[in-house]
């Protein structure tokens, strides 16, 4: 009896566990659509996927790319039960967004245009890339948030969410807003070295090296759930599909970044000779050039594979990814079905 009974448990946890959705959101570019369209798209590995981008205007209306409109996408997305939101900002077009939220007329256009652009283009909610409000936006954004997650509601749009830093250094974000209206804040844990720190480090580190005093993907989902007490079910840790490439010999020596690598032209590259490493202390891969004098930083299978195991590990809701096609090699997206293969299994 006692042996009926422990089966049983374990079968309701089993179920309860596989029942508990985590979600896989790829923002796809609009400027990619001719290079990687919607039929390219594995939509089985995916939960959402984020229309990247549309931005405001200091007046509340909405500005957009002529090429942005992409019926095709949306349409694709739904009959492959995949949800779609419009994500709006991203980085360079923030700067309609202080005005627009601190004018009260023009963040209620604002919410007005986005919902009934939501409904007439059939999205299922929004994503909100401010890149990044200052102290001083704080208030403002927090009366944005709360407009819209109530227009929202009333409009039975189900999703609206943001894209956040890995440290609010700007205090430009009120946390107990964050998690009381956003269905999951996607922390954008890469981008850690560029041109901006000088030295050649990792873009994405799992976890921290003590070599470098740069932080790691960990660090940034420790920050959001430790000291800005955000649910672990409300956070997805960011994934890059794509690296950077330093002029150095080796990691960690100063150095000048000498632009972005996706992960198909990083495999390529070792198909030429380059050498491959794996960081066993920050779980992240990086390449070297035959003569040592270039350095790629790049996330792999193995390295995708330990993220999206964390994410199981913490309980997290899921990923956020940057972005649909990096990986597509022209026959295979190996890190997208990688990710599947984890967090949707």
């Amino acid at each position: 009896m006692k042996r009926v009974i422990l089966i049983f448990f374990w079968v309701m946890i089993m179920m309860e566990s596989r029942a508990e959705e985590r979600y896989v959101i790829g923002y796809y570019r609009s400027w990619s659509r001719n290079k990687y369209p919607p039929a390219a798209i594995p939509y089985q590995n995916l939960t959402h996927i984020a229309h990247a981008f549309i931005w405001p205007a200091t007046d509340g209306s909405l500005k957009m790319g002529d090429s942005f409109l992409f019926p095709e996408l949306v349409k694709t997305a739904h009959q492959n039960n995949v949800k779609i939101v419009v994500s709006i900002g991203g980085w360079g077009k923030h700067e309609g967004f202080g005005p627009m939220a601190a004018d009260p007329r023009a963040r209620e256009k604002f919410v007005s245009d986005l919902v009934q652009f939501c409904l007439t283009n059939g999205y299922d909610g929004a994503d909100l890339d401010w890149e990044y409000p200052e102290g001083t936006d704080r208030d403002n954004l927090s009366k944005l948030i709360v407009d819209l997650r109530q227009a929202f509601r009333k409009n039975n749009l189900p999703f609206l969410s943001a894209a956040l830093p890995v440290e609010d250094r700007r205090e430009g974000f009120d946390a107990g807003i964050l998690k009381e209206n956003l269905d999951w804040c996607g922390i954008m844990t890469y981008d850690y070295h560029g041109s901006w720190t000088k030295h050649v480090g990792h873009n994405s580190p799992l976890y921290p090296s003590p070599r470098d005093k740069c932080g790691s993907a960990a660090d940034g989902i420790s920050y959001w759930m430790v000291k800005k007490n955000i649910p672990r079910d409300k956070l997805c840790l960011g994934l890059p599909f794509y690296g950077r490439m330093f002029e150095a010999s080796d990691l960690y020596l100063p150095a000048s970044e000498k632009g972005s690598v996706s992960y198909a032209d990083a495999m390529d590259r070792i198909s030429k000779g380059w050498e491959y490493h794996w960081d066993e202390v920050c779980r992240v891969s990086y390449l070297q050039d035959p003569g040592h004098s270039l350095v790629v930083s790049f996330d792999d299978v193995p390295s995708v594979q330990a993220k999206c195991e964390y994410v199981l590990e913490k309980n997290l809701k899921g990923v956020i990814i940057w972005a649909l096609g990096h990986d597509d090699t022209g026959t295979t997206q190996p890190l997208l079905s990688r990710v599947g293969e984890i967090l949707k299994r």
